[in-house]
């Protein structure tokens, strides 16, 4: 029987104004458990590790320095205020989460160190714990009251380390597309869960680029502005869980107005736009 176009459903994830939620998600191994805190949980080195973090690329930057040293620049900075930093740690089914909406007195939590014409790391590093003001929603840990901290740090070791721009907070795949090294670690008073990551899973996830949706002579048209130098991936997905690529286009500094028929292929399907 043949589907009536009537009834299939389109939607848009848009980009809501002032919001730019960064999403990384990466995979590993953990490499030691120390300490008596985390023995009751059955993590063991060797176990796989997932991570999942986000956080707003709008928060604020506090530069604390871009110097010229022995003929390189290195750029260090803190990234304050409204960040909306969410990490979660998964092992063996256990969850390690911790979240922190505004940084409160410490301004470590997000920091870079980056360097330009030298041989020294660009290093991108996140430190969540309670002295930050960090919650904990879920930390599987023989003993309550204890400090609780998860760190991660990414890294470019070639050189030169071209990894992160300097003073800017990673929202962009192409930022950690030279990565070389991983880390992290979940901390409750001395013990610790030590772990590192494969920086060929990291995955950055970009805000939805605003974009209008319409019905024409043809199928349905997307539109959205565009920037020069700039790329962009339309995707489409029917159960908002699984997310295909349906196209990729260059920014011409002009507004970009892909045409394409879903109908008679889907019964129901959403779509959105991300900058590459």
């Amino acid at each position: 029987m043949k589907r009536s176009c009537s009834t299939l459903v389109f939607s848009l994830f848009a980009l809501v104004a002032g919001a730019a939620e960064v999403r990384w998600a990466a995979t590993g191994t953990v490499g030691s458990v120390s300490g008596t805190g985390f023995a009751g949980t059955g993590v063991t080195a060797g176990d796989a590790v997932e991570l999942e973090m986000t956080y707003d690329s709008n928060a604020e930057v506090k530069a604390l320095s871009f110097l010229p040293i022995l003929g390189a620049l290195n750029g260090r900075a803190q990234f304050i205020g409204d960040i909306d930093l969410s990490v979660r740690v998964l092992i063996n089914g256990q969850e390690w989460s911790g979240e922190l909406p505004t940084t409160v007195g410490s301004l470590n939590v997000l920091s870079s160190n980056c360097w330009d014409f030298a041989s020294n790391p660009d290093v991108f590093s996140v430190d969540l714990d309670t002295e930050a003001g960090g919650t904990f929603p879920s930390f599987p840990v023989n003993e309550e009251g204890l400090s609780k901290e998860i760190k991660l740090e990414f890294a470019d070791r070639t050189s030169p380390a071209e990894l992160f721009e300097v003073h800017v907070l990673p929202d962009n795949l192409s930022q950690v597309c030279e990565m070389t090294s991983a880390t992290g670690s979940v901390s409750a008073g001395t013990s610790t869960i030590a772990f590192t990551l494969d920086p060929e899973t990291v995955r950055i996830t970009l805000p939805p680029v605003q974009a209008s949706i319409s019905k024409v002579e043809g199928g349905i048209q997307m539109t959205w502005d565009s920037e020069v130098g700039k790329s962009y991936r339309l995707e489409g997905t029917s159960d908002l869980k699984v997310w295909s690529i349906e196209g990729v286009y260059g920014g011409t500094g002009l507004p970009l107005q892909p045409i394409f028929n879903p109908f008679g292929t889907y019964d129901k399907r959403f779509y959105r736009v991300v900058e590459q």
